[in-house]
């Protein structure tokens, strides 16, 4: 755990020298202040992700939040947080209280230079969506994840642009038998601006990811992608390269990298993304490689002007090399929005999942209904 701390530590000291001086030019006035509660409440009838003797149970959830946020024109600094307590109704056990918050600060030092400081610090206990419960340790149990980024872009003409980019990844379980672990990585890109409906990039990644106690494994990436846009609402980016992984046990090998993204906005009522992922990378929660690819889809329509849809959906396979354990998720979320008010809102969502695996403890399917109310001021 100290471990930990330091890397946190660390992180929010970086993120404070880049924010500091303009957040002291400003007083609270000049922030956009929303503040957030939402009252809701769940039914899912499998809390504790079970193959086998599955507990079900309602759940309430209450929420209060807050969110600043300045824009100037050379600089953007947005914070927000919120306190989130679960209280379920047959098993006080599983009583929580969840935290997150987050800064994210962009600062233009000239036309031609930009720096753009992010930090995300989680404390929860259920995955906070399909991406999350993919390749997920098996049980209930709570995490802290803080994530950092740092990002500094340079146009060296109109058409050609340098990124460089640093970020780190600290993920800590609430278990025993999981250690804690930290991710470093770093990256170059070349931008090249083809067109307004073309562009190019390249890219080289560096990653290093620790556990404490453990080893390490380090992968470098080599990338290079197009940004085509179809017509005028329909865009395709893709990605292809290659991992050089040298794995927890010092095995080295050699693994392709590929994204796929296909985005269509119809209309201003309604969008659509879909996506193709395959990767190698380093897991958050045990020395190994995860193998997996992923493929979802995501329709955003607002049916009428008070009522919105958005359907979610992912399939995905992964495998765990040093463990011989292969995972297949498949899910679906379906959300209503319903405005009752300017500033009050309505939701009611659905969400099923299941995990098929070769080891049958980690088998389990999941059904969540949820609903509430969030009022915004």
């Amino acid at each position: 755990m100290k471990f930990t701390k330091r890397a946190i530590l660390l992180c929010c000291i970086i993120l404070g020298i880049f924010v500091s001086q303009s957040a002291a030019e400003l007083s609270l006035e000049d922030y956009e202040v929303d503040v957030l509660g939402s009252v809701g409440m769940d039914y899912d009838d499998n809390i504790t992700f079970a193959h086998e003797d599955e507990k079900d149970d309602f759940i309430s959830t209450l929420l209060v939040g807050l969110s600043l946020k300045k824009e100037s024109k050379t600089h953007t600094l947005a914070l927000a947080g919120n306190i989130r307590q679960r209280l379920f109704f047959d098993n006080s056990s599983f009583n929580k209280n969840a935290q997150d918050f987050s800064v994210d600060f962009k600062k233009e030092f000239s036309r031609f230079d930009r720096v753009h400081v992010s930090n995300a610090f989680a404390h929860a206990e259920e995955p906070g969506g399909f991406e999350d419960e993919f390749g997920r340790t098996s049980g209930r149990y709570s995490y802290i994840r803080n994530n950092f980024g740092f990002e500094y872009s340079k146009e060296l003409s109109k058409s050609v642009a340098l990124e460089f980019d640093y970020n780190n990844e600290v993920y800590s379980p609430d278990r025993e038998d999981l250690s804690d672990s930290v991710l470093h990585g770093t990256g170059v890109k070349v931008n090249y601006d083809q067109s307004s409906k073309r562009s190019f990039f390249g890219k080289y990644d560096f990653s290093a990811r620790t556990f404490d106690p453990g080893e390490t494994a380090i992968v470098h990436t080599l990338l290079t992608g197009i940004t085509q846009y179809l017509t005028k609402q329909l865009s395709l980016d893709v990605s292809v390269g290659l991992s050089f992984i040298d794995t927890f046990s010092g095995d080295n090998s050699t693994k392709p990298k590929i994204s796929v993204a296909l985005e269509n906005d119809f209309s201003e009522k309604t969008q659509m993304r879909l996506f193709y992922r395959k990767d190698n990378s380093p897991s958050s929660f045990s020395e190994d490689i995860f193998d997996s690819w992923r493929i979802g889809f995501d329709v955003q329509q607002q049916i009428l002007r008070r009522l919105k849809l958005n359907i979610l959906g992912f399939w995905g396979e992964g495998e765990f090399k040093s463990l011989g354990t292969h995972d297949q998720l498949q899910g679906i979320t379906t959300k209503l929005d319903y405005d009752l008010k300017e500033n009050i809102k309505s939701f009611l969502s659905y969400t099923y999942s299941e995990t098929d695996s070769n080891v049958t403890t980690r088998n389990y399917r999941r059904n969540l209904v949820s609903f509430g109310v969030t009022l915004l001021y």
